[in-house]
């Protein structure tokens, strides 16, 4: 995940990560988030965090969702149309 700080920095109302594989590094990177800025990650189950690695998040930096997303038989394109991350607020979420 590249992510610039000035990115994260940038969001004013939510951020929204999917990505198969988060672990703590990712939570220290988010922890640069404005305050009042919600966090929905969804990742596969099988991911190296564990509720409490959120709870922990939580109680230092709020708000993280944190959401397994298992996609069985379903075919999934990821179309990277740049580098950068595109943060997603509210009016312009697609899920």
């Amino acid at each position: 995940m590249t992510v610039l700080k000035g990115d994260l920095a940038a969001a004013k109302k939510e951020i929204i990560l999917i990505d198969n594989y988060v672990d703590l590094s990712i939570l220290q990177r988010l922890a640069k988030k404005k305050k009042g800025v919600n966090v929905i990650i969804y990742t596969d189950p099988k991911t190296k965090l564990i509720a409490q690695d959120i709870q922990i998040f939580n109680s230092q930096y709020p708000t993280l969702t944190w959401k397994k997303l298992s996609l069985g038989d379903s075919l999934c394109y990821n179309f990277r149309i740049s580098k950068r991350v595109q943060l997603i607020t509210k009016k312009e979420r697609l899920l």
